[in-house]
Order: structure tokens, then sequence, then C-alpha cells
């Protein structure tokens, strides 16, 4: 059904908030939303960092992800994470082979520290980078996105080419 409603193309952008109930319509969702997916597609899910509000959401997650381990064993799209970007923002998915496009466009786009508060002389890095997460790197930015946020991400879509 995703995939008609994109017209055939795929979605650029997908986002999906915390609208499954449980496990299994978690992973189903995240399964239709990556197959909806262009090439290079970003996938979001909102509302993962919730684990005692929402223990079905982050359980359907994780099994999404554990399926994706083993289609990319055999050879077919993974989609891997690559950004949390808060409370809000959630965590950002995209093929294996865009998201160090995607990494280094958010790197150069947001700024490296930011002021506490407007007053204050202490500081706090707006991305850390030790986070991993299913053998990826994923960072971690403190910095709500907003819809006009992803023009910045875009870009790596049309610039990135993958070769066989």
């Amino acid at each position: 059904e995703l995939w008609r409603r994109s017209d055939g193309a795929g979605f650029r952008v997908l986002r999906l908030d915390r609208a499954a109930q449980g496990a299994n319509e978690t992973a189903r969702l995240l399964r239709a939303g990556a197959c909806a997916l262009a090439s290079g597609g970003l996938l979001l899910l909102e509302g993962i960092q919730g684990m005692s509000d929402r223990p079905g959401l982050q359980e359907g997650f994780h099994r999404f992800m554990l399926q994706q381990e083993s289609a990319a064993s055999r050879g077919r799209r993974r989609l891997m994470p690559f950004l949390w970007a808060g409370r809000r923002g959630g965590i950002f998915l995209a093929d294996e082979e865009y998201i160090e496009a995607y990494r280094q466009s958010i790197e150069q786009a947001l700024p490296k520290f930011r002021r506490a508060t407007p007053q204050s002389h202490q500081f706090y890095a707006v991305i850390d980078t030790t986070k991993f997460m299913y053998g990826s790197q994923v960072l971690s930015a403190n910095w709500e996105a907003e819809m006009r946020d992803f023009e910045m991400l875009l870009p790596p879509i049309a610039q990135h080419t993958v070769t066989d």
C-alpha cells in the first residue's frame, strides 16, 4: 500500500510515530516502511525512548533490527541506525551504504558546541559520536529536529551513488 502511494518511486523520508500498539505491529510497520523507501531514503521511528511507556515499541524495533541483520546475511537490503535525535526526533535509519554520507552531512550542518543557556559560560557537545547500535555508529544529537531540518539530510541521497 505504501509503495503504491509513492507512485512506485519510494519515499525519501518516512516517519513512523508511536501509533503501533505492540511488538508485532511495530515490527510489521517498520518492515512495510523499509520496503516503501527509495534507495537512500530515511526511516524515522519516534517514541522509542519510552522503555517503560512503550515496551512493545521497543521490542518491535529490536525484532526489526535483528531481521535486518538476517536479511543482510542473505545479501538483501539492510537499514542501519545512524542518528538519535532526541525524544521528539527519534531514531533515524537508512540503507547501510548511505549512513556515512548522512553522518558527515549532520556533523557539518550542526554546531560542535552550544551554550547551556543563552547567558551561560557552560557549553555542551551537540553531537556525541561514541554510541553504537547493531554494529553501526549512532550519532546522538542534543538537538530537536523539525521538518525543515531534514533538508540538510537529504542532499546525500542525490549526491551519493552506489556502484555494484
